[in-house]
């Protein structure tokens, strides 16, 4: 990506500027604090972000996202330097004239803009520069985490292929795993067309392994060397496992769901209906039926609803005869009711007794109104984050054989989630 960026402004006039995003402060605590350029500019992209949201529209949750992105790869976002030498090796930065400086600013997450500041104006971001245990105890830990990892043997990399994927949590996800673990690795998301070109690209990069979003999940499976028995039956893959080489195919939505469900039931002889019969009612109905459930798929159309009850031995029913249904668990799988359109909902709130267990794969927002309205009639009712979760911790542990700390992962996504870091599923 860069150096398309680069060819296309040799000179550095246009959109080639807004790849120093964070580099202006960047240079100048390099210079001052003996640390590396990586990390340097780790910092100043912070302190850029401050100074944006002193001069611009984002808002200090945006500055906190970055925050945490950042340290959830190991960087530092704040350091212990002197803050006057800092300040003087910036106004001798090149793209100083007079009292303006050129500064690359974000309009918000993912779209930056080069405007003249006074140097004044950008003196606010110097608020993160200081001794990190008088004003983040915890960015301490952080700093020593990010020397250690640059210090280290190159970490293993894994990655997520999708398109979009800047909204994934699954980075923030696994990278806090991979440091509460003192796993050596890194995970990035990768907006990816082609998916055959990303496999190929796995292999050359010799990544450990991947996740798989939309819309790769199926058409991925025709460029990997073998396949789970449970990924092949379900006809989706959402995990990559790289073990010398070969490129195995996992689903772990299956065993998402399943973990978030048996939290509260058992699924031995249970009635569950699913709503929707995609990708995911797929998985999660197979992952039922592996645990001796019994699967009713509730459906607007007749002709794929009746072939995914068929495949996985379940039963059917439109969903405009959902009324007529007697079930113990009723679960959404599709996209009604998730950010923005947060007023919809695929079940009528009649359907609802006291005795169901409902559950909704949407976790933007955590509460759907499918979820508020069974709480309302007396219903156990599950939100999407354990069956993230739960699936993202089979991967960890696929990944690296070790046990996934579950509970930091969750920490993570619900902080994500509280900050505001993500808007779309």
């Amino acid at each position: 990506i860069k150096a398309a960026v680069v060819n296309r402004d040799e000179l550095e006039q246009g959109e080639r500027r807004k790849l120093n995003f964070g580099h202006t402060f960047g240079h100048a605590i390099e210079k001052t604090a003996g640390i590396s350029h990586g990390e340097a500019v780790s910092v100043g992209m912070v302190i850029a972000s401050a100074v944006s949201e002193a001069n611009g529209p984002i808002k200090s949750v945006d500055t906190q996202r970055l925050q945490r992105l950042l340290q959830d790869l190991s960087l530092p976002t704040q350091i212990e330097v002197d803050v006057d030498l800092v300040w003087d090796a910036l106004q001798k930065d090149k793209k100083r004239e007079g009292d303006s400086i050129y500064f690359v600013l974000l309009e918000q997450i993912g779209s930056a803009v080069v405007r003249r500041l006074s140097i004044e104006d950008v003196r606010v971001g110097m608020k993160y520069l200081g001794s990190p245990t008088d004003k983040n105890p915890s960015q301490a830990h952080v700093l020593m985490g990010a020397k250690r990892s640059l210090q280290s043997k190159t970490p293993t990399l894994f990655g997520v292929f999708g398109d979009p994927v800047s909204h994934s949590l699954s980075p923030i996800m696994h990278n806090r795993a991979f440091v509460y673990s003192d796993y050596s690795g890194v995970y990035f998301p990768f907006r990816v067309n082609a998916i055959a070109k990303a496999i190929s690209a796995m292999k050359t990069l010799n990544m450990r392994g991947a996740s798989v979003t939309l819309p790769h999940k199926v058409r991925v499976m025709a460029h990997l060397d073998r396949m789970d028995v449970l990924a092949e039956k379900i006809g989706a893959v959402n995990t990559i496992l790289n073990q010398d080489g070969v490129l195995i195919g996992y689903n772990s939505d299956a065993m998402g769901a399943v973990s978030a469900l048996t939290e509260r039931l058992s699924l031995e002889n249970r009635r569950v209906a699913i709503v929707g019969a995609g990708g995911a009612a797929r998985a999660v109905g197979y992952g039922i039926i592996e645990n001796k459930g019994n699967v009713i798929v509730v459906n607007r159309s007749a002709k794929s609803g009746e072939q995914l009850a068929a495949d996985i031995g379940g039963e059917f029913s439109l969903l405009s005869e959902i009324q007529k249904i007697d079930c113990d668990v009723l679960i959404n799988t599709t996209p009604v009711g998730m950010f923005p359109d947060v007023d919809a909902t695929p079940v009528p709130e009649t359907f609802f007794n006291e005795h169901m267990t409902v559950m909704d794969i949407i976790y933007t927002p955590l509460q759907t109104r499918l979820l508020k309205e069974a709480t309302a009639a007396g219903c156990d009712t599950i939100n999407g984050l354990p069956m993230f979760v739960y699936q993202g911790a089979f991967q960890f542990e696929l990944w690296t054989g070790m046990q996934a700390p579950v509970e930091v992962m969750r920490e993570a996504v619900s902080e994500a989630l509280a900050f505001g870091e993500i808007k779309t599923a």
